[in-house]
């Protein structure tokens, strides 16, 4: 394909560039990721396919934070190298046991949107609630850490595979909220999981369209849409998630927090509107125990702190 054609491609999907303008740079400087913009979009105002949506999330990822994560790695931006190895390695298998296993549509959208928006909440508290001190570096992990890290890769990697992203706000969660690691730090080193962990699904998809690899799921990468809104906004991506990490290195903490809060209560309004008429009692029911599941988890994460860390909190 020329050059005149890459460029028509990009004018007849300008939407999905434009999408990613905005998500690229989230994608960088967040852990949301920038599928936690494009799904959304795509799926309730371009009215794509929920499948074709989480593949070019994951297939746009796959670039945009790679770059992000050249730029990360090449400026030597503090990260947790422990928490990224462990992560990716059970991400990893998670997404191949999503392979074999999709979870029906709306529900991987819904668990995402109560897992963030109570994460939203947890995290306002902590910061202005709490007042905690944030720690820049953990420990090397402990045999009971690592397994820790391995499953949150697990559940992570499977929900990524169904939506589009996921395993790096998890892990986000449990470094920010159970270890107490600065934002500021736990930001690249969720980027450069999340970036991984979407390699990783791009070339198992790939694999799975050549044969190689069997699966239970037809090979998302096989339609041509989704390589045509790919290429459209690879050039935009390219340079957007670089400069939300570049950002994001460079703002304090507390902007941080607040622009992840901002897009936390976009996420949770749009899809109350949009989806919350069309619920079932059964999906409401769902979404009720995800929340108190949720809240459960993130107290006893505090409480973890707060035994471990008492000096967080002085």
């Amino acid at each position: 394909m020329g050059i005149n054609g890459k460029f028509g491609l990009f004018i007849e999907h300008w939407e999905a560039a434009a999408t990613m303008m905005f998500g690229s740079f989230v994608a960088g400087s967040t852990p949301a990721g920038g599928g936690g913009v494009a799904f959304p979009v795509f799926t309730k105002v371009l009215h794509v396919p929920a499948s074709q949506a989480t593949a070019f999330s994951l297939m746009i990822e796959s670039v945009g934070m790679g770059m992000a994560t050249i730029l990360i790695l090449s400026k030597k931006h503090k990260i947790v190298p422990n928490v990224i190895l462990w992560v990716t390695l059970g991400g990893i298998v998670g997404q191949f046991a999503a392979l074999f296993w999709a979870l029906p549509s709306p529900m991987p959208r819904l668990l995402f949107t109560a897992l963030a928006g109570t994460f939203g909440v947890a995290m306002a508290i902590s910061r202005w609630g709490l007042n905690a001190s944030p720690i820049d570096e953990l420990r090397t992990p402990s045999a009971r850490r690592i397994m820790l890290f391995l499953a949150i890769g697990l559940i992570g990697g499977f929900i990524s595979a169904q939506f589009g992203s996921g395993i790096n706000l998890i892990a986000f969660i449990v470094i920010t909220l159970a270890f107490g690691l600065n934002e500021k730090v736990g930001i690249p080193t969720t980027v450069i999981i999340m970036a991984v962990n979407a390699q990783v699904w791009f070339a198992m998809h790939l694999m799975v369209l050549k044969g190689w690899l069997p699966s239970n799921i037809p090979p998302i990468p096989n339609e041509p849409i989704v390589w045509e809104y790919w290429l459209a906004a690879v050039p935009v991506v390219s340079l957007g998630a670089p400069f939300g990490a570049w950002a994001a290195s460079k703002v304090k903490r507390d902007h941080l927090i607040v622009f992840l809060l901002a897009l936390i209560g976009v996420e949770f309004i749009s899809t109350a509107v949009i989806l919350g008429p069309k619920l079932t009692s059964t999906q409401l029911w769902i979404v009720l125990g995800t929340v108190l599941l949720c809240c459960a988890w993130f107290w006893a994460m505090h409480r973890y702190r707060k035994i471990t860390r008492p000096e967080d909190f002085a």
